[in-house]
């Protein structure tokens, strides 16, 4: 970003800044920020469950994006949730709008402790942190992910009780943002706690097994998917037996993208039993992942649903963000794959022409993995 983006940036920021809506004075309630995208919000559910039974007694309220609150509501029943849209940081995007749209659904939230569950906040995801006021608050210190680094500095909101973002993991050891939680929860409890106290999971959700293997081929974005021909054979591969059906799904925007990769699985493997759904929520969503017999996906929303839920699944992981959010586990039901490459943590700014972390993957593992898991169902 050059020199004159970034002026206009800050003066905008200062705009924004100067006109607040109308902050509410603090009160004897907690606010609980974490207005992230789905699989955020999943990996965060057992710090939000930890955080109710420390703050037990006290108004408790949940900000949450649009996207995740339906689920919020379902699984975090008894608390208050205020749902904000989930807004870019782009000028062009929707910085602005979802700011003034977000301030006016806060107007009336009440606390006087800020829990921050969101680490590496976007411009706007700070300038509403800003706007909660002067009280006590939790959170972390600054980092320089979630925004570009000639902007990190515009980030002003700084937590009264911080802790530091951990720095590395170890292959085979949980994701960064889960020890980050459990940092969070020992600041706020005052007394250790394990990782057990704040691992995620989906309770109101009912496990089936419905002879379907659901395929979810999109990541949050176009570089973090596998292949279609490749994921088409990998699914020939899997050997899966006659009767089993095969979903593919995704957004109705993405319907024709779905249906040619429909198209590919029948004419690979010669399975007939392919067809489409588009859930038009993320209950649908979890909905559909709770029933499936096995779940094949992209490092997704799909993804932390699967493993939340400890369903049978082959994720597909790049190295974009690796070790950042992912992998983790419930139990060997869930079945990470990767290539390693020397160019890891690249922060989706791949340098090659494909990104060979994904690309790497042999469709025969896939399939293997697919196959194995579901004799085992």
């Amino acid at each position: 970003m050059n020199f004159a983006k970034v002026l206009v940036y800050k003066a905008v920021l200062g705009l924004l800044r100067s006109a607040r809506l109308g902050t509410p004075k603090p009160a004897a309630g907690v606010v609980l920020f974490k207005p992230d995208r789905i699989g955020d919000f999943v990996l965060g559910t057992g710090l939000v469950r930890l955080c109710c039974d420390l703050f037990r007694g006290r108004p408790v309220v949940l900000v949450t994006s649009s996207l995740v609150a339906p689920l919020a509501r379902r699984e975090l029943q008894g608390i208050q949730v205020v749902k904000v849209p989930y807004g870019k940081q782009s000028l062009r995007g929707s910085l602005i709008s979802s700011y003034v749209a977000a301030r006016r659904a806060l107007r009336d939230v009440k606390g006087g402790i800020l829990v921050s569950i969101c680490y590496h906040p976007t411009l706007y995801e700070d300038l509403l942190l800003e706007g909660f006021g002067s009280g006590a608050s939790y959170g972390c210190a600054g980092t320089d992910l979630g925004t570009c680094p000639e902007l990190s500095r515009s980030r002003r909101f700084r937590p009264t009780h911080e802790f530091d973002y951990p720095k590395a993991t170890k292959r085979g050891q949980p994701p960064l943002e889960l020890e980050a939680h459990r940092r969070l929860g020992e600041l706020i409890a005052g007394r250790p706690v394990s990782l057990e106290e704040v691992w995620p999971g989906l309770r109101t959700f009912q496990s089936q097994g419905n002879g379907t293997l659901l395929v979810l081929p999109r990541g949050s974005q176009p570089v973090r998917d596998y292949p279609p021909e490749l994921l088409a054979s990998a699914i020939a591969l899997a050997k899966l037996p006659p009767h089993a059906e095969v979903r593919i799904c995704g957004e109705e925007s993405v319907k024709g993208e779905l249906e040619n990769l429909a198209a590919s699985i029948t004419r690979r493997s010669g399975h007939n039993n392919v067809r489409l759904v588009c859930p038009g929520s993320v209950l649908g969503l979890a909905e559909e992942i709770a029933a499936s017999q096995c779940v094949l996906t992209m490092e997704s929303a799909g993804a932390h649903l699967a493993t939340a839920l400890d369903k049978p699944a082959v994720i597909i992981l790049g190295g974009g963000h690796f070790g950042l959010f992912s992998p983790w586990q419930n139990s060997a039901r869930q079945r990470w794959l990767w290539r390693e490459t020397d160019c890891y943590n690249c922060d989706w700014e791949c340098r090659h022409s494909r990104p060979l972390c994904i690309t790497g993957i042999p469709a025969e593992r896939i399939g293997a993995c697919i196959h194995e898991l579901w004799q085992q169902t």
